[in-house]
């Protein structure tokens, strides 16, 4: 997984010098000549896939090593930014002694599998919500797949079954629409946050769902 940007499979791995986000930071010089102090400094402005799920990686004997290293980085790093400058906090009224945004934090939790699939399995035989779950098919870590069995798992009956919608004479992603109002839509393409990497796929899928129109 070295080279390849989980979280959108298709998508830019900014590792490599040639098309890196981290040339923006260094464009003179290769990564093998910062020193290990630049390298941590650099590091900062990187967001990779442990940071985005430390609770998978922490206990492993090499977790600072993975979080030391530079691999495959993801988009986020303008987002930190902005939401860490000093206008933003001012307009946003957050106190000064509050510390700075980061994307993900170490909050010490236990995982259980059955947490929410119970909700499905409480809410969905009664009928009275519209549920939409959609997936990015290029979603690495959360992937389709794994979506669709959990749906099968809890054995609905299709109200209509699998097909494909299309946005402007493309295929936009398939979709399932199940007993008691519950739709799963796959947006085609799409990394793990579909609406920002397909948007107009995502938005005809979300608002068309919304307003009870067929996808």
């Amino acid at each position: 997984m070295t080279n390849v940007q989980p979280y959108d499979l298709f998508g830019k791995c900014y590792y490599h010098k040639a098309e890196s986000k981290l040339s923006l930071y260094s464009p003179n010089r290769d990564l093998n000549e910062l020193s290990d102090a630049e390298k941590r400094e650099l590091r900062k402005k990187v967001i990779t896939v442990v940071d985005y799920a430390s609770f998978k990686y922490r206990n492993r004997p090499d977790y600072q090593k993975l979080k030391d290293d530079i691999p495959c980085g993801t988009y986020d790093t303008v987002l930190l930014d902005y939401f860490n400058s000093a206008s933003v906090k001012t307009a946003l009224h957050i106190d000064a002694s509050v510390t700075d945004f980061e994307l993900c934090s170490n909050i010490d939790y236990t995982m259980l599998e059955e947490g929410t699939i119970q909700i499905y399995t409480d809410m969905i035989p009664t009928g009275k919500y519209k549920i939409l779950k959609y997936s990015g098919d290029a979603d690495g870590v959360v992937p389709t797949y794994g979506t669709q069995q959990w749906i099968a798992n809890l054995k609905m009956t299709a109200a209509k079954p699998w097909r494909e919608y299309t946005v402007g004479g493309q295929v936009a992603g398939y979709v399932t629409e199940y007993e008691n109002k519950f739709t799963f839509a796959t947006i085609h393409g799409a990394g793990h946050m579909a609406p920002q990497w397909r948007r107009q796929f995502s938005y005809h899928a979300i608002f068309n769902w919304i307003k009870d129109q067929e996808l």
